[in-house]
């Protein structure tokens, strides 16, 4: 479902309060000087979604309106789970392709919706991608691939002696 939803510092998103429909009219009757913190419902997009956010990641926050900088009105898609993965895999098989990282739990490759904290849908890119080609395991010295597990990737601490 598309909804309009308040745009914050151009990365926080917040459903309009019951009863109020424009960013003009929040902004008369909301933000008041005084008005200090205003109870709202924040999208979360921690998980890098926006334009597409979930609803059970919909939250109970006060905001400062006083130390925000710029206010503007934003379409979003909100979707549920389900929703979610059936709308989006056919962009994230696109972007996930030959990738070295696709399916592996480690990595939170494994499912849509752990992935979307990497994947950018209007770019069309993943920050973890990784080709065979392009991933070199002698790059990264604390990384081991385990000739017992194909694709399993551990990451260990190695204990240095800083003295």
């Amino acid at each position: 479902m598309n909804i309009r939803v308040i745009k914050t510092n151009e990365v926080e998103f917040y459903l309009y309060p019951e009863g109020i429909s424009s960013l003009d009219e929040f902004v008369e009757k909301v933000i008041v000087p005084g008005n200090g913190f205003v109870k709202m419902q924040t999208l979360n997009d921690d998980a890098g979604t926006a334009p597409f956010f979930i609803r059970d990641d919909i939250k109970t926050v006060y905001v400062n309106f006083n130390n925000i900088t710029t206010i503007e009105e934003e379409e979003v898609m909100l979707m549920t789970d389900a929703e979610f993965e059936d709308q989006l895999a056919p962009f994230t098989d696109d972007i996930c392709a030959g990738c070295v990282f696709d399916g592996n739990p480690e990595t939170g490759c494994d499912r849509i919706l752990t992935k979307r904290d990497k994947i950018d849908i209007l770019e069309e890119s993943c920050i973890l991608y990784a080709s065979e080609d392009e991933y070199d395991i002698e790059d990264d010295p604390d990384t081991i691939t385990l000739p017992s597990e194909p694709g399993k990737i551990f990451k260990f601490k190695r204990n240095r002696d800083d003295n």
